[in-house]
Order: structure tokens, then C-alpha cells, then sequence
């Protein structure tokens, strides 16, 4: 994978921590605001990059799309090798149910956004 510059600041800084108690550290790469549809809510998206994994970025949702018409909301894998890779699958874990219930002729309800314990602003 090339490595540029923002990577490499990102891994001198995380280098320059040296603490045995620190178990693991991420440094935030990225806060993205979108609105899901009509929903009148934003939902705050956090990406993170942490240099000793397989799949260096992760991200976390303030909130969650569960429609009445389901039972659990769908959560998808949170991480992924890149970051706009990382920002496509946060999108899509927060726009699958949306669709799918307008679809099958819900009409969309700000209750539809229930707040993620990943995330608290």
C-alpha cells in the first residue's frame, strides 16, 4: 500500500508514545456530518487510523437507522484497509435499512435514528 503523507505523520506521532500502560492508541483522521434521507437529525461519523492493524481505519456512528418494521439494527464491520473504504461502509451501515423500509413504503421518521454507544458527543 503507498504510503503518504498523512500516514506517515500519523505514524510518527502514534511512535512517539511510549507508555506501558497505553494498550492501544488511534489517532482521529476524520469527523464527517451527513443527513440520512428526510431525517432532519445529522449523524456524526469519526474515522481513526491505528498503525498495527490489518484494516488501519475504523470509524463510529453517533447514531443508527432502526425502522419500525425490523428488529435489530444492521451493523457492519467497522473497519477497513482504507480510509475512504472506511467512510463508504460507515454510509452504508447508516443508509441500508433506510432503503430498504422506504421501499417497502415506510415513511421516514426522525425516530428512525436511534444514538450508538460508540459515539457520544
Amino acid at each position: 500500500m503507498p504510503r503518504g503523507n498523512k500516514m506517515e505523520r500519523f505514524e510518527e506521532l502514534l511512535n512517539g508514545v511510549h507508555s506501558a500502560t497505553v494498550t492501544e492508541i488511534s489517532v482521529l483522521v476524520r469527523e464527517v456530518r451527513i443527513r440520512v434521507g428526510v431525517l432532519s437529525t445529522p449523524v456524526t461519523i469519526r474515522i481513526y487510523y491505528q498503525a498495527k492493524s490489518s484494516e488501519p481505519f475504523t470509524y463510529e456512528i453517533s447514531a443508527i437507522v432502526k425502522t419500525g418494521s425490523e428488529g435489530k439494527p444492521q451493523d457492519a464491520r467497522r473497519s477497513a484497509p482504507t480510509e475512504n473504504e472506511a467512510l463508504r461502509r460507515a454510509v452504508r451501515t447508516l443508509t441500508q435499512n433506510y432503503e430498504d423500509a422506504v421501499r417497502r413504503g415506510e415513511i421516514p421518521d426522525d425516530r428512525w435514528l436511534v444514538e450508538s454507544a460508540t459515539l457520544r458527543e
